[in-house]
């Protein structure tokens, strides 16, 4: 029996304009590097204040690029100082990013300034008119997995703080406080000896009316300089305790007898002539404790951080409806980091820590 052939469903002009269309979509759903990936082509940014979202995705490295290392794609910002000054950069929204920073105005003559990474921050001193050239890129250990994409790249002038001087000094009055502070820019004041015995130069000045009598604990979160005075209102009174973290050893934690009512006067200085930036110190009396910074890190798990004194013994505890509590955990405190895990939600839970035993 013969067999006729089946025909074709699609014509040989037909399978042309469906090759035409593939190549066509192919091209339009291309991507393309970013618009500044070649120092060429660098974005232009302005002012004391800068905020700008990028993406090192797609990007590429040109001929003549100053060296890297492990890093695969770049793009490109300029900036002009418009004053003297110290400048804070940072880069945020990923993890994984570097910024170096170059002097010139052309590939070959760049000249290396500084790098910031995102895990970081960068204070530079910057001069008026003078250009800087801002490469950005992902840090690579291994071609695979690629860790490009997007950031935002943050620059803004340092100011000396508001506490510089101890007749502006930040008033403070609870039994447990945790402070963030800069002192990147603080002085010393005319007639005011530093209580580092050298390096000193950058203090700031706190003031503290003890809500309680007993055992008040201070505890810097960096090497730095801490003195005790116990004053009034209208004087600074006398040294009464101090800590210099000096020479590679240091006593974490200054502790002084604190009188309930009675004024203290905390200053924080610098040491070995470094000051610092975008740490804390914390402030406690008697083994009191709070949690502090509370989120939702990822599904299931809670994490928080606990402002309490090294080596006491507090007990966290979790309940849904603030009657009954159940320990989530009893532990020594030996460092900040608390959590809760396994949970089915985040809603309907709460959580409060309390000393245990001294």
């Amino acid at each position: 029996m013969h067999k006729s052939r089946v025909p074709s469903l699609i014509s040989t002009t037909q399978r042309w304009s469906l090759l035409v269309l593939q190549i066509v979509f192919a091209a339009s759903i291309a991507v393309s590097a970013p618009i500044n990936d070649n120092f060429a082509d660098r974005i232009v940014l302005s002012g004391a204040l800068v905020e700008v979202t990028g993406t090192s995705a797609d990007g590429t490295l040109e001929a003549g690029e100053p060296g890297v290392y492990h890093e695969f794609s770049t793009v490109w910002y300029e900036w002009t100082a418009p004053k003297n000054g110290n400048l804070r950069i940072r880069i945020v929204d990923s993890p994984y990013m570097i910024v170096q920073i170059y002097r010139g105005n052309a590939l070959p003559e760049l000249r290396f300034f500084a790098a910031v990474y995102s895990s970081q921050g960068a204070d530079v001193d910057v001069v008026a008119g003078a250009v800087y050239q801002f490469r950005i890129s992902a840090t690579h250990y291994t071609p695979f997995p690629r860790l490009d994409g997007p950031f935002t790249l943050l620059l803004d002038y340092n100011a000396a703080p508001v506490n510089d001087h101890f007749t502006n000094r930040i008033r403070l009055t609870n039994a447990v406080e945790r402070i963030f502070f800069r002192n990147l820019l603080a002085t010393l004041e005319p007639g005011e000896t530093s209580v580092a015995s050298a390096g000193g130069g950058h203090s700031i000045w706190y003031e503290w009316r003890a809500p309680a009598s007993g055992e008040a604990h201070l505890r810097l979160g960096a090497v730095a300089s801490v003195g005790v005075y116990a004053g009034s209102e209208s004087g600074r009174g006398s040294l009464i305790a101090s800590n210099v973290m000096e020479g590679g050893q240091s006593i974490e934690e200054t502790i002084f007898d604190a009188v309930a009512g009675e004024i203290y006067h905390l200053v924080v200085d610098s040491t070995g002539g470094y000051p610092v930036s975008d740490t804390f110190f914390t402030l406690t009396v008697n083994g009191s404790a709070r949690l502090d910074r509370l989120e939702w890190a990822s599904p299931g798990s809670i994490q928080m951080m606990l402002v309490g004194e090294r080596g006491r013994y507090y007990a966290l505890e979790v309940s849904t409806n603030l009657m009954e509590w159940t320990a989530l955990s009893t532990n020594i405190l030996s460092n900040n980091s608390l959590g809760d895990y396994g949970l089915p939600a985040p809603a309907g839970r709460f959580y409060r820590v309390r000393l245990v035993a001294p």
